[in-house]
């Protein structure tokens, strides 16, 4: 219903004030302001005056095409995120990154990231957030400082990249102290070591890159047939043998050459004619 023929049922009185601003969707009160506005002004006050009046928060027009030009000379192809650190760091911008992102989205300048849909196709592992920062960043960088030189990359990266970079991603720790912990748990020996796992043959022994590993009778168990076992290989070339949590067995390091083949029993040839 227009407020014009709730206003004539009104002044009719075949509406209420509560039933005309019901009609209208408004609560009574706000129809005695657009009546009020509406005898003051006609329909004109009936308008809006907020859709035609300018935010005192908009920003000139000569400020945003300043930013499309300097983006467009200097940083073209950059993400926004990369944009806008230079934009703070160097141009001493004071604008948000979010009206930063929307004025060069407008100005056709930054594509807008597609909307995840309900069924999305099977793709490629992206790289994860931070896995291609410096690839994506520090080439950029060094084109436009115009830096082709191997020394000049480098003093850039060690004066300039690494310490703006540092300066923006860095974030203070939440307590002065350190966040390394002494250990408690078990040996770091059995820990940082290679392990490899094996099934104990009837003889009672494993097989380990040509060595032959007795394991031996102990007190809790006779042998070890069939079981599943864990080889540990240490940093100093020892073995040691464990069935879960216990060790079985340990054999000191050898090297290739003390690896002994074993030997194959004789075969009788046969004569042919």
């Amino acid at each position: 219903m227009r407020f014009d023929e709730a206003y004539v049922g009104w002044q009719g009185g075949q509406l209420t004030q509560a039933e005309a601003g019901c009609l209208l969707g408004m609560s009574e009160r706000n129809f005695r302001r657009y009546v009020d506005r509406y005898r003051m002004e006609g329909e004109t006050g009936l308008l809006d005056k907020r859709l035609t009046q300018a935010s005192n928060r908009c920003a000139p027009v000569d400020e945003v095409l300043q930013l499309t030009d300097l983006y467009d000379s200097r940083y073209n192809g950059w993400n926004v995120k990369h944009f806008y650190s230079f934009y703070r760091r160097e141009h001493d911008g004071q604008r948000s990154y979010t009206w930063v992102k929307t004025a060069l989205q407008s100005a056709g300048m930054v594509r807008k990231a597609k909307g995840k849909g309900k069924h999305r196709k099977q793709r490629q592992r992206a790289p994860m957030e931070g896995m291609m920062l410096h690839q994506e960043r520090l080439p950029k960088e060094l084109a436009a400082a115009g830096i082709a030189d191997m020394d000049e990359a480098n003093a850039y990266l060690k004066h300039v990249y690494m310490p703006a970079f540092n300066a923006e991603f860095t974030v203070q720790a939440a307590m002065q102290a350190s966040a390394f912990v002494q250990w408690f748990g078990g040996s770091l020996d059995d820990i940082l070591c290679e392990q490899q796992e094996r099934t104990v043959n009837k003889d009672n022994t494993v097989s380990f890159e040509g060595r032959v590993l007795q394991i031996p009778a102990n007190e809790y168990r006779h042998h070890y047939v069939k079981a599943r076992v864990r080889i540990h290989r240490y940093i100093n070339g020892s073995l040691a043998i464990f069935h879960g949590p216990r060790r079985s067995a340990e054999f000191p390091a050898v090297t290739k050459s003390e690896i002994s083949k074993p030997e194959l029993p004789p075969q009788d040839i046969k004569a042919t004619k």
